[in-house]
């Protein structure tokens, strides 16, 4: 089987990040349109969701963005970002399912050269 445009993928780079974080109010800083565009918002959520009081990862967000998602419960996340030729760009994580406190968190850093929309909501820079 050839693969067609719409399963040409973008591979999460190699700076990825993922974990538990056990205050489930914590989730609500998760931005709502799914991914972190800016210096401030990244720096943010990087020490809320962080007990290491690690320096977040820089970022080039001229060049780059954060995809985020979360999932209730102490579940692990996944995924598998996809972006075709229009520039149409699926991110549709996975996670485990486990019950209990807190949530997981799954961050993504990708290029942002070509998207045009994010699950089918267009993309503004």
């Amino acid at each position: 089987m050839t693969p067609t445009a719409a399963d040409e993928k973008i591979p999460i780079m190699p700076d990825s990040w993922s974990g538990l974080v056990r205050n489930v109010a914590l989730r609500d800083i998760a931005p709502a349109k799914g991914y972190v565009a800016d210096e401030n918002t990244w720096q943010n959520l990087w020490e809320k969701w962080h007990d290491d009081q690690s320096e977040p990862p820089k970022i080039d967000f001229n060049k780059e963005i954060v995809l985020v998602a979360t999932s209730i419960g102490p579940n692990r996340m996944f995924a598998k970002p996809r972006l075709n030729e229009e520039g149409a760009l699926l991110f549709a994580p996975a996670a485990t399912l486990l019950a209990g406190p807190g949530f997981g968190y799954l961050l993504a850093r990708i290029p942002i050269e070509g998207i045009k929309s994010i699950n089918q909501k267009p993309f503004s820079h």
